[in-house]
């Protein structure tokens, strides 16, 4: 429900009925952007404030160590009872390797070094791995691998997380590619009874003609959403190859079986439903709203169902199946399409009633690839309207980036954030039914592309952080960088974990990926790794004396470091030191060229990040 305390706020608090297994928590975090209306805000984040969250106070915890790349969005469970491993606070992680993980949300020490529980979808003995590019196309989307792109979700009250998963399956010389929708039990991982379901189904177009769903073709990326019973989920394409659609699947939660089925171009092709990796956006009244790509458009038909629809806005309803009841498509469609400029590169957020006016009352917010956001209301979308898009609440072209914006935004207080591409975050006023163009304030650390998705953590309505991860560098397979901006004004950055790269770097960048905040702690997806950030004691890095370089015969190595009443440990042989490595007790002598790494190390401190010094040593 909206929380309203006599001023504007774009959060919700995500109820859950009945008895939950466990009981819901404030904490938790079960869908893409935290709730169903996807305004990316937790506002029960009471420990991480902007006074706090700095770099000598908060840092990198620790990493858990994944099989693949995490697209999806990380989700959080408080106060799970795990059979035979005592209760924990657990955090969800799905990899493109095909594997979900539960790990120990808090610490990775002892027990809590392994996971809570794994299971993998695939079994590259029996033929069943993952889908690679070249089995549909290259484009870099996907550098290697394709198996859960989309952030699952989670119902506390049968305690199940619902994931869809893509594997390719071969026996002898046959090849398939199936997808599925899993139910798994959140407490072990292992499949709930009716689990998994096959995807599979058809729409008939106006000739009558049958469009069948193609496992190859189509590629989940939209964040699943759980809405009254049922499970929602969008595909778009494997790189734009092969004759694809824009689909949105429905299933029941407690059966898994099909309820409904959507096609937006059934007399055309493409229009496939992505939005940057965001979920599918619904509001308090069961309407859900899908952002479509480029394709074909054409409304001479005598159903809305029969439309093809894309570069929309899309509103769905679950009743009765699964049926379009109303869209919105910008006058310069033909254009859009032209130039690559999908609507669907960016998603859909439902705004609280309190943003609305009284002649709009309930809004819709989104933005395409161009960088033009939309104002729709919801109750009226506004269709099309070829000689301009006046027909809307508000139209606001280009403001977000550079073309070439992978657009999804967050809300909080009266503020929408957006990260463009090749541009600096910004926060844009809301109030009384319009967005003021100009932003109210701006951050000085400009994105490239794919720009970023914000997230937000608060107390209520105050402490509010603003939490990005920059990951322009992940064409190069180049570090993700995660930053944190006050709220109330971005220019004020608080954190970047590139100050202090050799301690907090979370790993190499995912395109696409956002970070997720609870109970005092973030949450960051990379390449084979989860990395956890909060606030800890940090040490410095130790020094390494000399710094390396070619020396004859020998050469004496002193270790230190600026933080008193630590323990140094080091190796030679290339690996990563522990505190199991050899420790420090004072200078030594090489003879033979090394690598000196070394860690610095103390008694409820996080440990320090690794100095390294390369030896050459020569004989004379």
């Amino acid at each position: 429900m909206p929380l309203t305390l006599g001023f504007l706020f774009c959060f919700v608090s995500l109820p859950v009925s009945g008895q939950a297994l466990p009981r819901w928590s404030p904490q938790d975090v079960l869908t893409y952007h935290n709730n169903n209306m996807r305004t990316g805000a937790n506002t029960n984040e009471f420990l991480l404030t902007p006074l706090n969250v700095k770099s000598n106070l908060f840092g990198k915890l620790f990493s858990c160590a994944v099989d693949g790349a995490v697209y999806a969005e990380p989700l959080y469970v408080a106060g799970l009872e795990v059979p035979g491993k005592g209760t924990h606070n657990a955090v969800f992680v799905a990899t493109q390797h095909g594997s979900v993980y539960a790990f120990d949300a808090d610490n990775n020490q002892g027990p809590n070094a392994s996971p809570l529980w794994q299971v993998s979808f695939i079994n590259p003995a029996a033929g069943v791995t993952p889908l690679t590019p070249s089995d549909a196309g290259v484009c870099g989307n996907v550098p290697r691998e394709d198996v859960i792109a989309a952030t699952p979700a989670i119902d506390l009250d049968t305690g199940t997380i619902f994931v869809e998963a893509l594997t390719r399956e071969a026996t002898g010389d046959a090849v398939k590619f199936v997808h599925r929708l899993h139910a798994l039990d959140i407490r072990t991982g292992n499949e709930q009874a009716m689990s998994p379901a096959v995807i599979q189904g058809s729409v008939t177009n106006s000739t009558g003609e049958a469009i069948v769903f193609d496992n190859l073709r189509q590629q989940c990326r939209t964040g699943l959403l759980l809405q009254n019973g049922f499970v929602y989920f969008g595909y778009s394409a494997q790189c734009d190859e092969g004759n694809y659609h824009g689909w949105v699947m429905a299933y029941n939660e407690r059966t898994l079986q099909q309820a409904g089925i959507y096609n937006d171009t059934p007399n055309g092709s493409a229009g496939g439903i992505w939005q940057g990796s965001a979920g599918i956006s619904a509001d308090a009244s069961g309407n859900m709203f899908a952002t479509s790509g480029n394709g074909a458009f054409a409304t001479n038909y005598n159903s809305l169902n029969q439309y093809n629809l894309s570069d929309s806005f899309l509103k769905l309803t679950g009743r009765n199946g699964l049926t379009l009841v109303d869209y919105f498509t910008p006058h310069n469609q033909a254009d859009l399409d032209r130039a690559d400029l999908d609507v669907s590169a960016g998603s859909s957020m439902v705004l609280p009633d309190a943003a609305g006016s009284t002649e709009h009352p309930h809004l819709l917010v989104g933005c395409g690839k161009d960088g033009t956001v939309y104002l729709l209301d919801r109750d009226q979308l506004g269709q099309f309207n070829a000689g301009g898009d006046t027909q809307i609440v508000e139209e606001l072209p280009n403001i977000v980036g550079t073309p070439w914006n992978f657009p999804v935004p967050a809300c909080f207080n009266n503020m929408i954030y957006y990260q463009g591409s090749d541009d600096v975050m910004k926060a844009f006023q809301i109030a009384d039914g319009v967005i003021i163009a100009k932003p109210v304030s701006k951050s000085t650390v400009k994105f490239g592309s794919p720009g970023g998705i914000p997230s937000v953590s608060a107390s209520s309505s105050s402490n509010g952080i603003v939490w990005a991860l920059q990951t322009d560098a992940w064409s190069a397979h180049g570090p993700a960088v995660l930053h944190a901006y006050d709220a109330t004004n971005l220019a004020r950055e608080l954190y970047s974990s590139k100050l202090n790269p050799a301690q907090d770097r979370p790993g190499a960048a995912v395109k696409f990926t956002t970070p997720m905040v609870a109970n005092g702690k973030v949450y960051v997806g990379t390449d084979y790794y989860l990395s956890v950030y909060g606030q800890g004691v940090f040490l410095a890095l130790p020094v390494v004396s000399p710094s390396g370089g070619t020396f004859t015969d020998s050469v004496t190595v002193t270790l230190s470091d600026a933080t008193p009443g630590t323990s140094l440990f080091y190796t030679l042989d290339g690996g990563a030191p522990t505190a199991h490595s050899i420790r420090y007790t004072g200078p030594f002598v090489l003879t033979n060229s090394a690598a000196v790494q070394v860690i610095a190390t103390a008694p409820g401190a996080v440990n320090s990040g690794t100095a390294l010094a390369s030896f050459r040593v020569r004989m004379p």
